[in-house]
């Protein structure tokens, strides 16, 4: 029995446990951007601009959502007014409790405190995403401040169709919870619950695998950090155990583990104990399910596939390799496409530079593959030379002479050089590109909905 949430709807704890993305979901996607740009930015002040440029680059909100927006709180209106998200209510110490993808936008404070108010996405497991990435606010307070700046009212915007619920399960947890550390503990096995049911599909495995590695931080909750541990103990047994309870065949007919709440009972027994069964857990769970998981974790990195970097003009930059090697650039510069293009050359320059650094058994084998879909897109007549470079990187290691390393570094520099002026040369005109269109539309009342005339490729010759 699966449910939408509602526009408005008021949400308790345990509704939003409960909450599964939809695989593939536009929410998965908010989440796998702001991951990359949060990381990549790491600096403070900035949340709009995380923000923004994850879901620009994300192509989830339209080109002009977040114009004439210079403060967080003033895209709560936005959001309200989008077809595409809906608000809904919960209290302010249930946050840390939102799954991944769920925006949080706080409202200016009174006076002078917090006038910028903040705005950020949930990475699930406690911790938000912005222009980096740290615990989730749950006290309104600003940080930094020693408590004294407050935020105003706490806005949550879920993106329609994105989130579904079983409140047949909720009302099962209505009769199961009593105590904080419960409610913990079945944030935990819920987490595991739909994991096990998905039989290693769809989000719900990426959701418990973002949670383990949220779980490798630390928290500031001591009680919520203590479950956390143990939690993370726990899906390392089943990775580590081989599994015996379910029959092969089972598992190719992909039979569904999880016929009524016994499974969930059990599950939740095993993180009631201080010491782990072992025994119970190679029952509990089968072959094929251990090596979704294993693979899942194995896989799991910050960015998910997003190339994300600050460029010298210290906006983030984006681009994707996807599997047919086709490359989109993403920016937030909101000027020319070549800036984008730039930006990118640069971080595979900086690549090369790491990949140089490292000992052979740690070189990377697939930044070859990176640079010749990148490459051959916008300037193939670079990437012969763009890849030489790079195999250039895996021959140097710690027994090069000093003379054929610096030699190496002082082409890198050249090149990054160049790129850099060009960088600087289109943030500019892209400014007054983008000032002119501006001044243009105010002066005929055009409306700002109106679709921009999309930047032509770069030119190989400019370069």
């Amino acid at each position: 029995m699966e449910k939408h949430i509602k526009d408005k709807q008021v949400l308790n704890s345990l509704d939003i446990i409960s909450l599964v993305i939809q695989p593939n979901s536009t929410a998965q996607r908010i989440y796998n951007y702001s991951a990359g740009v949060s990381d990549a930015l790491e600096t403070k002040g900035n949340c709009l601009q995380g923000v923004r440029t994850a879901m620009e680059a994300a192509g989830v909100v339209p080109k002009d959502f977040f114009d004439d927006c210079t403060h967080a709180y003033q895209t709560i209106e936005k959001f309200q007014k989008s077809k595409d998200f809906i608000e809904v209510e919960c209290d302010c110490a249930d946050l840390g409790l939102l799954p991944p993808g769920a925006i949080v936008v706080w409202d200016h404070g009174n006076g002078t405190d917090a006038e910028s108010g903040h705005i950020s996405v949930s990475a699930g497991g406690g911790y938000e995403m912005s222009d980096h990435r740290c615990p989730q606010n749950t006290t309104g307070i600003r940080p930094g401040t020693d408590d004294k700046e407050k935020y105003g009212k706490h806005h949550v915007f879920l993106h329609r169709d994105s989130f579904y619920y079983n409140p047949l399960l909720v009302d099962f947890l209505k009769l199961n919870t009593k105590t904080n550390q419960e409610k913990i503990r079945h944030v935990h096995t819920l987490l595991l619950y739909y994991a096990v049911e998905s039989l290693g599909k769809g989000s719900s495995m990426g959701r418990l695998v973002e949670y383990i590695r949220g779980c490798e931080l630390s928290y500031d909750n001591k009680e919520y950090q203590q479950e956390r541990k143990k939690f993370y103990k726990l899906v390392q047994c089943i990775m580590n155990s081989d599994g015996d309870h379910y029959e092969e065949a089972s598992i190719n007919d992909q039979e569904t583990l999880l016929k009524d709440s016994m499974q969930y009972q059990e599950f939740f027994a095993l993180l009631s104990k201080d010491e782990l069964d072992t025994e119970k857990v190679a029952r509990l769970f089968n072959p094929y399910f251990i090596k979704c998981l294993r693979e899942a974790y194995n896989n799991c990195s910050p960015d998910k596939g997003i190339n994300a970097f600050k460029g010298e003009d210290g906006q983030c930059y984006i681009y994707t390799v996807g599997k047919d090697n086709e490359v989109h650039i993403g920016y937030n510069s909101r000027g020319s496409e070549k800036v984008g293009i730039i930006a990118a050359i640069t971080y595979l320059l900086n690549k090369i530079r790491m990949n140089a650094s490292l000992s052979k058994e740690k070189k990377d084998s697939k930044l070859g593959d990176e640079i010749v879909s990148v490459m051959s897109k916008y300037i193939p007549s670079l990437g012969n030379y763009f890849f030489q470079l790079y195999q250039e990187s895996l021959k140097i290691d710690k027994h090069s002479s000093e003379k054929e390393k610096k030699l190496f570094e002082k082409r890198l520099k050249n090149e990054e050089a160049r790129y850099n002026v060009l960088q600087k040369i289109y943030t500019i005109s892209g400014r007054v590109k983008r000032k002119f269109n501006n001044a243009i539309k105010k002066l005929f009342g055009m409306q700002k909905t109106k679709p921009d005339i999309p930047e032509t490729q770069v030119e190989t010759n400019l370069l």
